[in-house]
């Protein structure tokens, strides 16, 4: 199953509809700290609204013809929010919530949510604060209109250009909604090629991702209760379980997990440690 992939693709998506139709980063001066929550490093880059909420069908076909959708509900609230994405065909769902301090990636089968650490959270709110970012931003800006379309009803203008991130160049084709700044629907095509994450070289497949906006609603207060973790769910530290620790804050569940754990810490990595979910995620990035 790939929905690491598509759960990074999604964010990714909302870094690029962070800055989609206005100003550069560099034009508005600000700076986008690594240290912020995601929707706060969104509305930093541009993201013009206080309140959203909408819902994503992705699309991924890569080369070969493996086919992954997926639907993904997103909600923001000033300095927070909520992802919560679906394979839709082994209904496996990953949630991402971000409760203006801190963002934690929630499964709710196992009742588990795990601390994003600082590194996950760099690696996105660096992406926006990057050079990439702001060509691709101003490539955006610049981008050759191609046409008009009603995407979910509302009327949009279609752009077209190229963007770069991490050495992957992509051909970007996107439905902005016109006045609003909002795109409805993005075709994303990348081709086979290779790329250099985080030091590590891998070889991307040629893909390409389709997504559609539905139900969107802007301006709309959102329920505070969307962006807390449920009750009685276990939260663990990504940073601590990285440096070989078990990094829960359920002291009591914690002991009873230590006997299963202390093998995976011998070599200070922690990967024994490291809950699936992580795991795939994180090797969904390369």
């Amino acid at each position: 199953m790939r929905t690491s992939r598509v759960v990074v693709a999604v964010l990714t998506a909302a870094v690029l509809l962070a800055g989609s139709g206005t100003a550069s980063l560099a034009a508005k001066g600000k700076a986008a700290g690594v240290g912020n929550s995601l929707a706060k490093t969104m509305r930093d880059m541009g993201f013009d609204y206080q309140h959203a909420q909408w819902t994503s069908q992705m699309t991924q076909t890569e080369e070969g013809g493996k086919v992954t959708k997926t639907s993904s509900q997103i909600w923001i609230s000033g300095d927070k929010m909520r992802m919560e994405t679906k394979d839709r065909r082994t209904g496996e769902q990953m949630i991402i919530i971000g409760d203006g301090k801190d963002e934690y990636i929630y499964n709710p089968k196992e009742k588990t949510a795990t601390k994003m650490g600082a590194m996950m959270r760099g690696m996105f709110t660096g992406m926006m604060d990057s050079e990439a970012f702001q060509q691709a931003a101003e490539r955006r800006k610049n981008a050759k209109k191609s046409g008009t379309e009603t995407v979910s009803g509302k009327p949009c203008t279609i752009y077209a250009y190229q963007q770069t991130f991490g050495g992957l160049t992509s051909d970007v084709k996107e439905w902005v909604w016109t006045g609003k700044n909002f795109p409805m629907k993005t075709i994303v095509s990348t081709p086979k090629q290779a790329m250099t994450m985080m030091g590590m070289k891998t070889t991307v497949p040629a893909s390409t991702t389709e997504s559609v906006v539905t139900d969107l609603v802007l301006n709309k207060a959102v329920p505070a209760s969307m962006f807390e973790l449920p009750k009685g769910a276990k939260v663990q530290d990504m940073d601590k379980m990285m440096q070989g620790g078990q990094g829960g804050e359920d002291e009591e569940e914690d002991e009873g997990e230590d006997e299963g754990g202390d093998e995976g810490g011998d070599d200070g990595q922690g990967k024994d440690q490291i809950p699936p979910e992580v795991q795939k995620m994180m090797k969904g990035l390369f």
